[in-house]
């Protein structure tokens, strides 16, 4: 097999492999993630080009980051675990 069927090969396994992880994922999440990317993919399309960014770019990538970080994070700020504590939420509840 050359060197470029291999790969092809390896990419599309690759893909198969994100597909089934994305599956388990809520429509919020998939959001999120889809979102980050096309953000992430214009921003830096637009920086490489004119070597700056737009306002507009940045208010995307802090609206992705904050849907990331709603949808994915799993450690809470210390702001969390205090609230946590105070309503017995958590591990240490009963």
């Amino acid at each position: 097999m050359e060197a470029k069927e291999q790969y092809m090969r390896e990419v599309f396994a690759k893909m198969q492999h994100a597909k089934k992880g994305m599956e388990g994922l809520t429509p919020d999440q998939l959001k999120a993630i889809e979102q980050a990317i096309t953000a992430l993919t214009e921003a830096l399309d637009y920086c490489t080009e004119v070597f700056d960014l737009r306002l507009s770019d940045v208010d995307k990538l802090q609206c992705a980051l904050h849907k990331l970080r709603h949808n994915f994070e799993t450690e809470p700020t210390s702001y969390q675990e205090e609230l946590f504590a105070e309503y017995g939420i958590g591990e240490d509840a009963e």
